[in-house]
């Protein structure tokens, strides 16, 4: 039987929406990737939501602007367990219901463009429920990390059996990024990251690396491949998001 860790880190502002549930889902990124640190493992009927947080182990940390490097909390915990953020909402969320996102919601684009596809609240096709990382809404100095990003993470140590030959799963990302006076420098831009990684070797598993940033230019300038969201930010119309993809490793 061999054990991966799938992971996902998401540093500052807005959420990302993971969903999995055929293998299912998951990403994150520790100091270093190399290094999965997971207390129990569990089987991909447990991975998407849909009875509660199974062995889902969540994180918090702060990242620092200045170095680009993450400090985090000590321990990981289960996702529910996790302080409300800066705004008084879930940090770590299970997603249910047909309503889509308020900043990706098809409908406009901020400040102008045309619109991108929705992203429901709960992946088609994945059954009931989502995982929702970030507090929505919320930047890294709003979010309770004031002068720096807060970071979340949840990991998933997932033991693979012979019958495991596919695993599929979908995730979409929304990231504020402020312009003008308040815009960020190339280590400040919000990131979101997903990794799976292989227990006995620490590598990441071919073609199962994503990472999204926001803007890195400095001029607001929605980044190649996102949308402009359909929300203001904090900072203003500095939104802008992945819709749903779906993913396959065989």
């Amino acid at each position: 039987m061999k054990k991966i860790t799938i992971k996902t880190l998401f540093v500052s502002t807005a959420f990302l929406i993971l969903a999995a549930w055929m293998p299912l889902n998951s990403f994150a990124q520790s100091p270093s990737p190399k290094t999965p640190v997971v207390n129990a493992c569990g089987s991909c009927p447990d991975m998407g939501g849909e009875g509660g947080w199974s062995v889902w182990e969540a994180s918090t940390g702060i990242y620092d602007w200045n170095t680009g490097k993450i400090t985090w909390n000590a321990g990981t915990m289960t996702p529910s367990a996790v302080p409300n953020g800066g705004g008084g909402g879930p940090r770590f969320n299970l997603t249910s219901g047909g309503a889509v996102d308020g900043c990706a919601n098809g409908l406009v684009a901020i400040p102008a463009g045309a619109p991108g596809p929705p992203i429901p609240v709960v992946a088609p096709l994945f059954g009931n429920r989502s995982i929702q990382m970030g507090e929505p809404g919320k930047s890294g100095n709003s979010g309770g990390c004031p002068g720096q990003g807060c970071v979340e993470r949840l990991q998933f140590c997932l033991s693979v059996t012979n019958a495991d030959t596919n695993f599929v799963y979908a995730y979409a990302v929304v990231l504020e990024d402020p312009t003008g006076p308040a815009k960020h420098d190339g280590k400040q831009v919000p990131f979101a990251e997903i990794y799976i990684l292989d227990n006995l070797t620490g590598d990441t598993v071919p073609c199962s690396h994503h990472k999204y940033k926001g803007d890195t230019t400095g001029t607001g300038a929605v980044p190649p491949g996102l949308y402009a969201g359909s929300c203001n930010g904090p900072g203003g119309p500095d939104v802008a998001y992945q819709p749903g993809r779906f993913m396959e490793l065989t």
